[in-house]
């Protein structure tokens, strides 16, 4: 390794047993089946590890902020311009 190179990333963490079924079914694209897993896994007070790879898996499924935010504001420009026309 020379003083150029990228550091090595280290292997990714195994999830915990209890959020594997949850994420086996986010990874396929089934998010509401992912989200009503973690949410009764989170309700059960697991322990602090599973609940950290449960709130990872939550929050890969939140909307990007700036898709919202930029929604929005096509939104409100479509709203502008539908009105000055109709003036």
């Amino acid at each position: 390794m020379t003083a150029t190179d990228p550091p090595a990333q280290p292997p990714a963490a195994t999830p915990p047993d209890e959020v594997l079924r949850a994420l086996a079914r986010f990874e396929r694209g089934d998010f509401l089946g992912a989200r009503t897993d973690l949410d009764a896994l989170l309700a059960t007070n697991p322990s602090a590890a599973v609940a950290d790879a449960a709130r990872d898996i939550l929050g890969r499924m939140t909307p990007d902020p700036w898709a919202l935010r930029i929604g929005l504001g096509a939104l409100a420009l479509l709203i502008l311009l539908s009105l000055a026309y109709l003036r």
